[in-house]
């Protein structure tokens, strides 16, 4: 029977509509969009390869200079329409997925537990799930003890399989066990 309560802050929307998603013993309260109008502070996060740097003889623009134009042309196109009276509600839709915000999330412990192997894993977003239920499991280790941390595990950590392995899904970089060919018969 124990709940958490999180304040997790500067995550993206992208973020927030995966977390949404665990609805059994959750509950959310977000950020609404139409603050950021009035705080006067669009902050954006970069993450993989969208956050390279390296500019290619053939490309004339890295890809974060390409990612950052496109995020200002699109928070400059939503002042824009807010100025022209167009209200938040509507402008807010050309503001870019990985704008951040701030979340509460409170959920049993037991959602944890089945949050922890699915995200804790490479086939979840890279970039933003790993180093937050790494900071939640260092908070729940030092506030309620390594017992209740150590169940927070993703199958890799356990030297398991994670189990994904639809056609479309990521080669596993953690994959604890190379495919066994097994024969049966003469």
């Amino acid at each position: 029977m124990v709940h958490t309560l999180w304040l997790l802050n500067d995550v993206t929307r992208a973020f927030t509509h995966q977390l949404v998603r665990y609805r059994v013993g959750t509950s959310f309260i977000q950020e609404s969009m139409r603050f950021l109008g009035m705080k006067k502070e669009f902050k954006v996060l970069v993450t993989g390869s969208s956050a390279d740097t390296v500019i290619d003889e053939d490309e004339p623009y890295s890809n974060f200079e390409e990612y950052v134009s496109a995020v200002q042309t699109s928070i400059l196109s939503y002042v824009d329409l807010i100025e022209r009276g167009v209200p938040s509600e509507d402008a807010r839709g050309v503001l870019p997925t990985n704008i951040l915000t701030s979340i509460y999330f409170d959920c049993s412990f037991r959602t944890l537990q089945g949050l922890f192997p699915q995200r804790l894993c490479c086939q979840a977003q890279p970039g933003e799930w790993q180093p937050i239920l790494q900071e939640m499991r260092r908070q729940i280790k030092a506030s309620m003890g390594e017992e209740l941390e150590a169940l927070l595990r993703a199958p890799y950590e356990l030297g398991k399989d994670c189990g994904y392995r639809a056609s479309f899904d990521r080669p596993c970089k953690w994959n604890v066990s190379e495919p066994k060919i097994i024969r049966t018969g003469g």
